[in-house]
């Protein structure tokens, strides 16, 4: 068995699980199998099924790969960690061809960091015991948004001041602690318990810059030289688990206080109401949300 760290750019997929009643959708888990069939791996295992859209900057998964002889099928010595990520890696380059990421100069959007060989009683994901999720917001975005952010942040035109950004944090924190979290949960949520104990909510902000060439004037800020500097704020939540379009949930009301439309108090008249229909605004979109890491 192997435990696998994981990066992709959820925008390519249509979420973490593999779907057969649908194969021309594609999936993380598809293209991880697939990549996998070469050294006979079995089913992958994710410590969070993310859903269409949403990045992993730290997932991790696990899969178990016999290494067999190729002729007499006989059982030999275990592939060691750094050549099942560089054979998957090769696979999955092979295949974003396969599935026309090469045709516009793309590799992949997905990638294998780092495999180990691991203990059989090792789950991805019932072995874990805390999941950090982080979810980017861009304040004082440009009319035309940097293409280096499209599809990884969830832009506001409006700025943020910092009596505003002081009313999001206090609103974040109300989040802390055990809570039924009827309220903030998808209605097509399957979890038999509504009851999370969330960790942390912590809210910071940064000048908004763009990971390359950021010196370059014509890329400052984010906003192409057009004038002020956008403002990431990005919201970090870390609990055991979560239930189903939580923080995306918890993120787009946390906004409603930042732009001013509701009172930091809103927050505790949400979880008190254990009601989903309680809760009158947007899913915050899946493109400004990250799984950041998975600990065991």
């Amino acid at each position: 068995r192997y435990r696998l760290l994981l990066q992709y750019f959820g925008s390519a997929f249509s979420g973490w699980a593999r779907q057969p009643a649908l194969p021309h959708l594609l999936t993380v888990q598809q293209v991880l199998e697939d990549a996998a069939k070469p050294l006979a791996g079995t089913e992958v295992y994710a410590a969070g099924r993310t859903d269409s859209g949403v990045h992993a900057l730290g997932q991790v998964a696990h899969v178990d790969i016999e290494r067999r002889h190729r002729k007499t099928h006989q059982l030999l010595e275990p592939y060691d960690g750094q050549s099942v990520q560089r054979a998957l890696n090769h696979e999955l380059h092979r295949l974003g061809k396969k599935h026309g990421f090469d045709r516009c100069g793309q590799a992949m959007p997905v990638r294998v960091l780092d495999a180990e060989a691991v203990d059989s009683s090792f789950h991805a994901r019932h072995s874990a015991v805390k999941r950090t999720y982080v979810y980017r917001l861009l304040f004082n975005a440009p009319p035309v948004l940097n293409l280096f952010h499209q599809d990884r942040v969830w832009a506001h035109r409006r700025p943020l001041d910092a009596a505003a950004l002081d009313n999001m944090r206090r609103a974040a924190d109300l989040f802390v602690g055990r809570h039924d979290l009827t309220s903030f949960r998808s209605r097509q949520c399957q979890a038999k318990s509504p009851e999370r104990t969330i960790e942390m909510v912590d809210v910071r902000a940064h000048p908004a810059t763009v990971p390359v060439l950021s010196e370059f004037a014509a890329v400052d800020g984010g906003n192409g030289g057009g004038g002020d500097t956008g403002l990431f704020v990005d919201v970090t939540i870390r609990s055991r688990s979560f239930l189903h379009n939580q923080v995306r949930l918890m993120v787009a009301s946390l906004v409603q206080v930042a732009l001013g439309f509701e009172q930091p108090d809103v927050i505790q008249r949400l979880l008190d109401a254990r009601d989903r229909d309680a809760y009158a605004w947007a899913l915050a979109p899946a493109h400004g949300l990250y799984l950041a890491s998975v600990e065991y």
